[in-house]
C-alpha cells in the first residue's frame, strides 16, 4: 500500500485534488458548493487492483465530493419555452447511484421542497457513489398547479377551475383517469419508443441523464391522504423501500402498456430498485419535510453510501389487502382509530352520528385484524359510499435501527463495503 492523493472518478473523468485550489475535471457547472476550496487529502490505495475498482481509504478524512448541475431548454407546442434541471452530486468515493425525482405532477409540491433542502445538505456530507436530483420535472404545470401542462390545450380553461376535495378526480378538459390514457401525464411517459410532447421530451432526457445508470431510483409525488405511503412495483424492491421509513407499502399494478410508463415501473427493471413516496397533501404543503429527509438518509445508509444506521421510528408493513367499511346512514364520522394503528377483528373503527340529533346510527367495526387504512376524502358519510378501510399486511421491518448497508445485497449495487 501507498500513500497518494485523493482521488474520485465523475461521469468516467479522473478528477485530482489540487492543494489549496478546488479541482481539476469536467466542467458542466462542475466544483465545490459556493465555489469553496478544496483541501489536499491522503487514501490508502491498493496497488493490486484495476485503477477505477481500488478501494479508496481515507488516512486522515474524507474529502467532500463535488457537485455539477445539468440544464436544458424545451419549447411545448404553442412555443412556451422552459428549462428543467438537475444536480449531480459526488460523494468522492466509488459507490452507488441514486436517483431523485419530484415534481412530475403540478399540484404536488412538497417532494420538490424535500429534494431541494437535500442538494444543500448533502453537498456538505461525505458519502460513496453519487446522487442525481432532479427537484421540479414538470416547471409549467407546477407553476399552474395543475396535474400536467396541457400543451396544446386553450390555458384559459384553467382560469375558472378550482381543486375540490368533492369533485377530487375532476379534469376541466375531460381528462379524467378514470377515461384512459392521457399522455400529457408525465409519469406515463417513462422509457417509451415513441416521444409524446414536450413531457415526453423531458422524461427522455432525464431517463437518459440519472434514471437509465440509477441503482435505485426514488420518485416523490403526493395525494390526498391522512398520512404518506409508498408506492411499489416490484415485488423484490419492499424491503428497499421499507427502509424508508413510511408505515405503509402498497402494490401497484402496471397492467398494460400506458400505466407501465410509470418511472416507480421502468426505474425498478434490470436488476435496479425504484419505488414511489407519496406525501399526503395535494395542492399545498403540509410539514413532512423531515420525514422525506430521513427517508432519504435511510435509504443511503441501507445500500451502503453512507455510514449510518437506518433508523425507523415505526414498523412498516406491505399491503397484502383492503377490505372498506362502508357507511349505511348520513352524518358526521368520529374515527376511533389513526391511520396505520393496529386493529383487531371486532374493535369499533369510526362512528357515524346523524346531523339532525345526537343519536349514534352507526359503529364501524373491524372484520379482521391488520391496521387501519385510508379513510375517505369527505367530510360527511353517506349510505353505500367507504368510509374506512383495514388493511391485511404483512410486517416488512419492525421499529428500530438498522446497520449501514443492509439492503445492498439485495441491490444491483453489491460489493460496495461499509
Amino acid at each position: 500500500m501507498v500513500l497518494v492523493p485523493w482521488r474520485s472518478y465523475v461521469a468516467g473523468t479522473l478528477v485530482h485534488v489540487v492543494p489549496g485550489g478546488g479541482r481539476t475535471g469536467p466542467s458542466r457547472e462542475h466544483g465545490r458548493p459556493f465555489d469553496r476550496p478544496v483541501a489536499l487529502s491522503y487514501a490508502i490505495e491498493r496497488n493490486d487492483r484495476p485503477l477505477f475498482f481500488r478501494k479508496i481509504r481515507a488516512a486522515t478524512e474524507f474529502v467532500m465530493g463535488s457537485v455539477s448541475k445539468e440544464s436544458r431548454a424545451f419549447t411545448c407546442a404553442k412555443g412556451r419555452e422552459f428549462t428543467v434541471s438537475y444536480v449531480r452530486i459526488d460523494g468522492g468515493r466509488p459507490g452507488p447511484a441514486l436517483a431523485l425525482i419530484g415534481g412530475q405532477h403540478g399540484m404536488e409540491h412538497i417532494g420538490p421542497v424535500v429534494l431541494k433542502e437535500m442538494v444543500h445538505e448533502l453537498a456538505e456530507r461525505d458519502f460513496r457513489g453519487t446522487v442525481s436530483i432532479c427537484p421540479c420535472a414538470n416547471p409549467l404545470a407546477l407553476e399552474l398547479d395543475f396535474e400536467y401542462y396541457p400543451e396544446n390545450e386553450d390555458l384559459a380553461v384553467l382560469d375558472g377551475y378550482f381543486y375540490s376535495r368533492f369533485r377530487h378526480d375532476y379534469c376541466p378538459y375531460g381528462m379524467e383517469r378514470s377515461k384512459g390514457p392521457n399522455y400529457y401525464n408525465m409519469n406515463r411517459l417513462w422509457n417509451r419508443d415513441v416521444t409524446h410532447g414536450v413531457a415526453g421530451q423531458v422524461t427522455q432526457w432525464l431517463w437518459d441523464e440519472i434514471v437509465s445508470g440509477a441503482d435505485v431510483t426514488i420518485d416523490f409525488h403526493c395525494l390526498q391522504a391522512e398520512k404518506p405511503l409508498i408506492f411499489n412495483w416490484h415485488k423484490d424492491g419492499i424491503p428497499l423501500a421499507a427502509c424508508f421509513g413510511i408505515q405503509a407499502i402498497y402494490p401497484h399494478g402496471a397492467g398494460d402498456d400506458f400505466l407501465q410508463g410509470n418511472l416507480g415501473y421502468q426505474g425498478g427493471l434490470g436488476g435496479s430498485r425504484a419505488f414511489c413516496v407519496e406525501f399526503s397533501r395535494q395542492h399545498g404543503y403540509k410539514d413532512e419535510y423531515a420525514l422525506g429527509k430521513q427517508g432519504i438518509r435511510n435509504i443511503m445508509a441501507a445500500i451502503g453510501m453512507v455510514e449510518d444506521d437506518v433508523v425507523l421510528e415505526r414498523p412498516v408493513y406491505e399491503i397484502v389487502s383492503s377490505i372498506a367499511t362502508k357507511a349505511e346512514a348520513t352524518g358526521h364520522i368520529h374515527y376511533l382509530k389513526d391511520e396505520y394503528e393496529p386493529v383487531l377483528a371486532g374493535e369499533k373503527i369510526f362512528e357515524i352520528s346523524s346531523l339532525e340529533s345526537l343519536d349514534l346510527l352507526q359503529v364501524g367495526v373491524s372484520t379482521i385484524d391488520g391496521i387501519v387504512g385510508r379513510r375517505t376524502r369527505l367530510p360527511i358519510a353517506k349510505p353505500g359510499e367507504n368510509v374506512l378501510a383495514v388493511q391485511d399486511v404483512r410486517k416488512v421491518m419492525d421499529a428500530g435501527s438498522y446497520p449501514a448497508g443492509c439492503q445492498a445485497e439485495g441491490c444491483r449495487v453489491t460489493g460496495w463495503n461499509v
